[in-house]
């Protein structure tokens, strides 16, 4: 059987889970207040986003609360894709960037040839997805090529073959061959693309498996279910399923999804958000373009993240990310 290395003991529900994440890894450390945002004087002007789909509602909820400070604000945004909005920062046509990966190299250079110097990127946000089973499951971890092996009819991540049962995951005689029962996020969930990249190494997907719009009806077929295995965006888990540290290979050591180790991307199956801005060395950022980002990193911006089924920054974290536009 797995065991899993992790900072605290197997937890044993997502409340649970939950609540050490807003504490702090293993409880004994409290994070940092996010800082306020605190209005000087009121901005005007035109900006435009262009970017990530999976972006695009916590980016419309940020400028709906950025207008009702600064009304006399145009924002129009463009939810072209994480791939159109390096060449939209590139050519002017937007002042924010929004991305739901990094800049690749071949993107950042061209903007360096042009500009003399690299985009400005801060982290506005955190996904994170589960992985979780049954409450009486007694397995203690899993890794990125057994999912791929369990969840993908593609194995891009390392088998040649399919996992069916659990015995296949170590678990003991009592458990072999019974099958997977299997539960995640419909095709239209960021999650969803997430996960297909990788824990499945950028396959396809079974056709078997039981897809669902809302994390909580992924978890309540987990919950009832002592054969099942889910994933699904860490923030909106609510029921009580057991969620599983995760290896990025096998033989290396499980990661628990605390805030800690999420940011500083050492769980596997996270990743940032990201506005890029157009900054030169030594200037601070255009008005409208610094007190968008001051209100997105702020306790009243990141209490939006939350609602957007994204995890919000931790207070140190902002205040190293604002810090930037200096």
């Amino acid at each position: 059987m797995n065991r899993a290395v992790s900072l605290c003991r197997p937890l044993m529900s997502v409340f649970i889970l939950l609540s050490a994440l807003l504490a702090g890894p293993c409880g004994a450390q409290t994070a940092s207040p996010l800082p306020a945002y605190v209005q000087t004087d009121k901005v005007n002007g035109t900006a435009v986003s262009v970017g990530s789909r999976s972006m695009a509602l916590l980016m419309s909820d940020w400028v709906v609360q950025f207008k009702r400070l600064h009304p006399d604000v145009k924002f129009m945004i463009q939810h072209a894709g994480s791939d159109q909005a390096p060449g939209a920062l590139l050519d002017g046509s937007a002042n924010f960037a929004s991305m739901d990966r990094p800049m690749s190299e071949n993107e950042r250079r061209a903007f360096v040839e042009k500009f003399g110097y690299a985009p400005t990127a801060l982290r506005v946000a955190t996904d994170a997805v589960a992985v979780f089973v049954h409450k009486d499951n007694p397995i203690q971890g899993v890794t990125v090529p057994q999912l791929d092996a369990v969840f993908s009819g593609t194995r891009r991540c390392g088998y040649n073959y399919n996992f069916t049962s659990w015995d296949q995951l170590g678990l003991g005689a009592t458990w072999k061959n019974r099958p997977f029962r299997l539960s995640g996020p419909d095709r239209k969930s960021a999650a969803h693309a997430f996960f297909a990249e990788r824990a499945l190494c950028q396959g396809k997907f079974r056709d078997d498996i039981q897809a669902y719009d809302k994390p909580r009806d992924i978890a309540r077929f987990v919950a009832e279910r002592p054969e099942a295995l889910g994933y699904a965006n860490l923030h909106n888990l609510a029921l009580d399923v057991r969620v599983l540290p995760v290896a990025p290979a096998d033989g290396k050591a499980f990661v628990t999804p605390t805030p800690q180790n999420i940011d500083n991307a050492t769980y596997p199956l996270s990743q940032f958000l990201y506005i890029y801005l157009n900054k030169a060395p030594g200037r601070t950022p255009a008005p409208i373009e610094r007190e968008f980002l001051r209100l997105v990193l702020s306790s009243k911006g990141q209490a939006l993240v939350g609602n957007n089924g994204f995890m919000p920054m931790g207070g140190q974290a902002a205040m190293e990310e604002l810090a930037k536009l200096n």
